[in-house]
């Protein structure tokens, strides 16, 4: 049984290995490319229309546009030891040395000033 033309065009499966379609394939083929035609139809009204003043809101490209945006990261991300050691280095470690910075340098601070040698109103400055 040879295969619809469709499916030659899209794919690379040599005939012999192609599974048979059956009706119920050949009906759902038949009313996706119906539903392919009416989508290029209406768009191609939109797109050819003289009196457009704006952009074409196309629902696949905002679609495609969105999974390709906006999880990009969080599907290919693997923790791993590495991965853990940079989130720590990068998240965590800065903000532990701010804080024990700032805390040793306001503990020179007062013992500069119980030692006399900072006046407590230039200690500011």
């Amino acid at each position: 049984m040879a295969s619809p033309k469709w499916y030659d065009k899209y794919t690379n499966v040599p005939e012999p290995f192609r599974p048979p379609l059956t009706d119920k394939d050949r009906v759902a083929a038949v009313d996706r490319a119906l539903i392919r035609a009416r989508l290029k139809r209406l768009f191609l009204f939109q797109h050819n229309d003289p009196a457009r003043t704006g952009l074409i809101a196309d629902p696949a490209i905002n679609r495609w546009a969105r999974a390709h945006t906006y999880d990009h990261g969080t599907l290919t991300f693997r923790a791993s030891p590495r991965t853990a050691v940079l989130g720590l280095l990068t998240g965590l470690f800065p903000i532990v040395a701010f804080a024990v910075a700032m805390h040793m340098e306001r503990k020179w601070r007062h013992n500069e000033i119980d030692e006399g040698r900072m006046n407590i109103d230039t200690r500011m400055q």
